[in-house]
């Protein structure tokens, strides 16, 4: 008559899910009493899990763990691994997961006797674990069950027939307590009302409800009652519950007339409450109940007892004396079976019949830690022999047992911690199990799951006892300890190894096919079929090697080429014969070992190499390459010349070229030779290569003017010619080549500008760049007529910097040469005149006698002879017609005899030949300092102020200057000073000074160079050339210097014996003077240099072998007559 009540509002299930991801918590609320059978609700629809008959034809895959997200092709199981103390309650289908009802019926009566509440506080229910496996899927769930109290049990009264006595002189509204029902339902379905069934007019029933929330029945008087009348009453008492429909319980209710008894007892406190220990042994006295009674006699004897409706179990554990009123301790007291007994003591006089008082006591049995924790361990897989087996291949965290554990004390006497015996610390490391416990639900410390914590090995240990230990927090504390028996199940779960796992190995090239190479082995911890090994060669292993599957033996199948591949890496691979099968692998390193069976082979058959010309001997040319495909010795390469060669060797191991020469690119320009490499095997092979070495091209070589052939000579040019005339050719050639010998002419000086009243300022006269033709550049007028000077630079195509002469051209506009002489007397003042300056010729020059007296220097600078005899040198110079009248004394310093003398000595002292800026001096052992000779030449005619020198010595056979007035020593001293006095604003007139460079010029308005200084910026070549002019006299002096090993000369040059000194720090290298020679030819210049190149590279000691500097210094000037 219940089921459609429960079959229509059958359970909302109520999931919660926890935070961890393999715990839940599933409850369902049913009815109690449902049938054998009858579903309760779905695991895996409740918990999001995929059915798992899906997995069979649905598309998604299989059932899966955690929301709905399973892993197809996995099949999941659903195991009760909780027990009850009776037979289980509910059962969970293996592979649905559904929940049913078994043969034992859901009783709320028998899971919950008592109160519909648990002691707990909560509703009645059963829980169930549920593990979900596999573990990959693992998931523990808590299935609680809340049994829902039906009406299927009656009210009972403790007795069929009730016996109550009722004085007889009872007042009417007496009220008289009587024996309550009791029904096992709770709640609603509990007692709630009782009547009499059969009535009677002297009595009336209430019900009153009591402290403890229950229904009491009183006996109510409601008529007078005469015992000698009636002394007996038979009632019927009916009890009720609350149900749907309602069930009812009755009993006779006997209601006997007592004898008059005027008073009835009284308690002082009518409730007592009152703490006792659970352990307090019996007599411990609980409380004392005090009543009394104001008659007399027997009538005021109060006697106390239990009433019959205190439960029987607290009957049982608890008394009353009869004369004190004391209640004690009578048996066994449990606070975990009861916490709290109620007792209701009656006090009754001796009288006849007695009316009772009622008095109830509320004892609360204090906890103490008198149970140890239980321990129970539930296995997750159906223990095998007593123990639980689990793979070794188990990964850490597998699940292996369920471990419930409990404590029926309160507080923290059952706050209980768990753990596994020898895995905290307190154990040896190597003895430690590699099992943990970790609780099952976060908020939940009575329930764990033992699983695995580390690394399982069959081969290490097959079998753990795991003792699993419980402990509260009493004082003392009190534990309880379970232990599971767990076996290793063996597995595949060991690989075959090599060692080592890298294997090296070598095998000669060009072998005979089948040459072993090595024999592989393996190593695997299983056995039997597990630990059977079969061998295989890798993918990128080359196909001609073979191995055999069995023996592990490595050989050739064909000869190898190391210069193919001098090395092999592949795999190997070692497989066992386990389900499935493992394998392992080792990388093998094939080294093929060289035979020498290559030559040499040069980069390239034909090497070409290109060196600068003039570089100093041992210069590096190049260097050869040449590889070997063999390796090691085989492979060692040396260099040597196939013919000797005097002019080139060759580093034998880096293959390095070295000149054993300075090359000269006009002399030869290309080498060629034939070199072999070698390498060192046995037998050796060689390789030849054909190397040609080219000679670059230096712009060493500066122009040379071969016309005008020197700067005395003039052209005439008529007046009538027209613009564009050409009035002359300057002939010049470089022995250069290429870029380095292209000619360019620019005019860069001269007399020729515009002149008179005209607007047209241009030049007189033009150049071509590029043949050199000098022509008019406007027409000529009378205010032209006269000597023209014109400068132009030949300049070659050099790089970084070109060389370049000057050529001086001297044009003498008139329709007729008149007086040569006259014009050769102008064309001598125009060669002292600087190049820029115009006007008249100005003073004449001072004699002397013939010396090396042409230096630059200041204020009477000295000098020596070469090395013949000389005389006095003499003053030279122009001046401005302003003012070097005859006669005039222009304002100079007018210094003491005794100033004078004291400068001259300080002059000697310090060996300079002068102060300015750059000097040279032609002397014994270098006085002064030049920083080049080139410098030193262009300083001999460029000084701020503008003075001659003076040089002394003996006559010599050289006309180089001529010779001075004679006289006395007393007149040479009075033409000094004389001399001293004249205003000298003007440049010496010394001639081309070669230069290769550009010479900075000191600051002033007087410091322009004169012509000659500026007719040459060549080298010794122009200077050759310009020495057929005024009787064909050059002095050339040639220095070969050789460096000093580890020094550089910077104080001056050294001499051997008696020869020209040059001092300068800028001179690089510079020490020895070899010669000074005086040609009378141009043809001879190149033959003289050759001669005192070889002579200083073979010929002194010191030098012999080292790199030389050639330098030339050129010193030209006409000879007079009468010189």
């Amino acid at each position: 008559m219940w089921a459609p009540r429960w079959t229509a509002a059958l359970l909302a299930p109520l999931l919660l899910a926890l935070p961890w991801g393999r715990a839940d918590e599933v409850s369902y609320r049913v009815p109690e009493e449902l049938p054998p059978g009858k579903l309760i609700g779905s695991l895996a629809r409740d918990l999001g899990l995929r059915e798992p008959s899906a997995a069979a034809g649905a598309a998604g895959g299989t059932a899966g763990a955690g929301g709905g997200g399973g892993a197809t092709g996995v099949r999941l199981s659903y195991k009760v691994v909780s027990k009850s103390d009776g037979p289980p309650m509910v059962r969970v289908d293996n592979a649905t997961g559904d929940v049913f009802t078994t043969e034992a019926p859901l009783d709320r009566e028998r899971a919950c006797p008592g109160p519909a509440e648990r002691r707990d506080g909560t509703p009645c229910h059963v829980d169930v674990q549920v593990v979900v496996l596999p573990n990959e899927h693992f998931r523990l769930v808590k299935v609680r069950i809340y049994l829902e109290d039906i009406n299927d049990n009656s009210p009972v009264f403790s007795a069929p027939v009730l016996n109550v006595t009722v004085p007889e002189n009872s007042p009417l509204g007496a009220r008289f307590p009587l024996p309550t029902a009791t029904d096992a339902d709770a709640g609603r379905n509990g007692v709630q009302r009782y009547s009499l069934a059969r009535r009677d007019d002297a009595f009336a029933l209430e019900v009153v409800d009591s402290a403890d929330a229950e229904k009491s029945p009183q006996l109510v008087v409601r008529a007078p009652l005469d015992r000698e009348r009636r002394d007996a009453y038979e009632l019927r008492l009916r009890a009720e519950d609350g149900g749907r429909p309602p069930r009812t319980g009755t009993a006779v209710l006997r209601v006997l007339i007592g004898d008059l008894n005027d008073n009835s007892p009284a308690f002082e406190r009518d409730q007592l409450e009152a703490t006792v220990p659970e352990d307090a042994p019996p007599g411990t006295p609980v409380a004392r109940l005090s009543a009394a009674d104001p008659d007399a006699g027997a009538n005021g004897e109060v006697v106390y007892s239990l009433a019959p409706r205190t439960p029987p179990a607290s009957a049982r554990l608890f008394e009353v004396d009869p004369a004190t009123g004391e209640v004690r301790v009578r048996g066994a007291l449990d606070r975990e079976e009861a916490p709290v007994h109620r007792l209701l003591v009656l006090a009754a006089d001796r009288g006849p019949s007695p009316t009772p008082a009622t008095a109830t006591v509320v004892v609360a049995l204090a906890d103490v830690n008198d149970n140890a924790p239980a321990v129970a361990v539930h296995a997750i897989a159906a223990p095998v022999d007593g123990a639980v087996e689990i793979s070794e291949a188990a990964a850490p965290g597998t699940p292996v047992a369920l471990v419930e554990v409990s404590d029926p004390d309160a507080e923290q006497n059952g706050a209980v911690t768990c753990r596994v015996e020898g895995a905290d610390g307190g154990g040896p490391a190597a003895s430690a199990p590699p099992f943990r416990l970790r609780r099952a639900y976060p908020n939940n410390a009575n329930h764990y799951l033992l699983e695995t914590s580390g690394v399982l090995d069959f081969e290490a240990r097959r079998e753990y006892d795991v003792r699993v230990v419980a402990s509260d927090a009493g004082a003392p504390g009190l534990s309880g300890s379970a232990t599971v028996r767990v076996r290793l199940r063996d597995e595949n779960d060991n690989r075959p190894y090599f060692a080592p796992a890298v294997i090296n190995a070598s095998v000669y090239e060009n072998g005979a096919p089948g040459a072993a190479v090595l024999t592989l082995r393996a190593f695997d911890r299983d056995s039997g079929a597990n630990g059977a090994l079969t061998y295989e060669l890798g993918p990128r292993a080359p196909p001609v090697l073979r191995l055999d599957r069995a023996t592990g033996a490595l050989t050739v199948s064909e000869p190898l080429d190391r210069e193919e591949a001098a090395l092999y890496r592949f795999t190997v691979v070692a497989r066992d014969g386990g389900s499935p099968a493992l394998e392992g692998d080792a990388t093998v390193f094939l080294r093929v070992l060289d035979r020498n069976d290559n030559p040499p082979r040069f980069a390239s058959r034909e090497f070409n190499f290109f060196l600068s010309e003039n570089l100093p001997s041992y210069s590096t040319v190049g260097v050869l390459s040449a590889t070997d495909a063999d390796e090691g010795r085989n492979a060692l390469v040396t260099f040597s010349l196939v013919r000797d060669s005097d002019v080139f060797a060759i580093n034998p191991v880096t293959g390095m070229i070295r000149a054993n020469a300075s090359f000269d690119r006009e002399r030869v320009s290309a080498y060629e030779f034939d070199v072999r490499a070698t390498d060192a095997g046995e037998p050796p092979r060689t390789a030849t290569a054909r190397v040609t070495i080219h000679v670059m091209d230096v712009n060493d070589n500066a122009p040379i003017v071969l016309m005008p052939a020197t700067n005395s000579s003039f052209r005439v040019v008529s007046p009538a010619a027209g613009p564009g005339t050409q009035v002359a050719e300057i002939v010049a050639l470089d022995g250069d080549g290429g870029p380095n010998a292209a000619l360019a002419y620019t005019v860069v000086g001269g007399s020729g500008g515009g002149s008179g009243g005209g607007a047209d300022r241009r030049p007189l006269f033009a150049v071509d760049p590029a043949t050199g033709n000098v022509t008019l550049s406007r027409a000529l007028g009378p205010e032209h007529r006269g000597l023209h000077r014109v400068a132009v630079r030949v300049s070659d195509g050099g790089f970084p910097e070109p060389l370049s002469a000057l050529a001086l051209l001297h044009l003498f506009v008139n329709e007729t040469l008149g007086d040569a002489a006259l014009v050769r007397e102008m064309v001598a003042r125009s060669n002292r005149l600087p190049l820029d300056a115009s006007g008249p010729v100005g003073g004449g020059g001072g004699g002397g006698r013939a010396g090396a007296g042409v230096v630059r220097g200041a204020r009477g600078v000295e000098g020596r002879a070469i090395h013949h005899p000389g005389g006095h040198g003499g003053r030279g110079g122009h001046c401005d017609p302003a003012h070097c009248r005859r006669g005039a004394r222009p304002a100079l310093p007018r210094w003491s005899h005794k100033e004078r003398r004291r400068r001259r000595r300080r002059r000697r002292r310090r060996g300079v030949a002068g102060e300015g800026e750059r000097e040279l001096a032609v002397g014994v052992a270098g006085g002064a300092r030049a920083r080049s000779v080139v410098q030193a030449a262009a300083g001999a005619v460029q000084h701020r102020d503008h003075r001659g020198g003076q040089g002394t010595g003996r006559r010599t056979d050289v006309p180089v200057h001529r010779r001075g007035a004679g006289g006395g020593v007393r007149r040479r001293r009075r033409h000094r000073r004389r001399r001293r006095r004249l205003a000298a604003h003007c440049h010496p007139a010394a001639q081309h000074f070669p230069s290769s460079r550009p010479q900075p010029r000191p600051p002033g308005p007087a410091t322009q160079p004169g012509p000659a200084a500026a007719a040459s910026s060549s080298s010794s070549s122009s200077a050759s050339s310009s020495s057929s002019a005024a009787n064909g006299a050059v002095v050339i002096v040639v220095l070969v210097a050789a460096p000093v090993a580890g020094a550089s000369v910077s104080g001056g040059i050294g001499v051997v014996g008696v020869g020209v000194g040059v001092g300068g720090g800028g001179v690089p290298g510079a020490e020895r003077v070899q010669a000074i020679v005086v040609v009378e030819r141009l043809g001879a210049l190149q033959r003289v240099g050759e001669q005192l190149f070889t002579a200083g590279h073979e010929g002194h000691p010191r030098t012999r072998g080292a790199p030389h500097h050639l330098l030339v210094l050129v010193l030209v000037a006409p000879l007079q007559a009468g010189g």
